[in-house]
């Protein structure tokens, strides 16, 4: 299972290869009701997908292909308070201004620093 459900699909779908895919609509039957682009150079192909994103594809050679589609990462940033004597978790805020706002202890702040994640 790839962790996604097309019926509430995520904005950016990639395969477990990194290629580009658009969810083109469902058609609600079978084992494999969801019609899905792969965007490969200047013609999309169309296939089907189960619902966690399982896809089976018959190539020209008749050997059967499997791949699993993926959520792309999305990057995200925040900011945080480094404390010199705390050992409390970590808050993550929005705005450098708010991280500061809500600090413990402003005399045992060290710094306030943007961090950066994929989620």
């Amino acid at each position: 299972m790839s962790g996604i459900d097309l019926e509430n699909p995520p904005a950016v779908l990639l395969t477990t290869s990194g290629r580009k895919v658009r969810l083109v609509g469902n058609t609600g039957e079978g084992d494999y009701p969801y019609i899905i682009s792969l965007e490969d150079g200047k013609c999309p192909i169309l296939l089907y997908s189960n619902r966690d994103g399982s896809v089976t594809v018959s190539t020209s050679s008749l050997k059967e292909t499997v791949f699993t589609l993926r959520t792309a990462p999305v990057k995200k940033t925040g900011w945080i308070n480094i404390y010199r004597y705390s050992k409390s978790g970590i808050c993550i805020h929005d705005t450098k201004d708010e991280a500061i706002e809500h600090s413990v202890n402003m005399d045992h702040v060290k710094d306030t620093i943007q961090i950066t994640w994929e989620e």
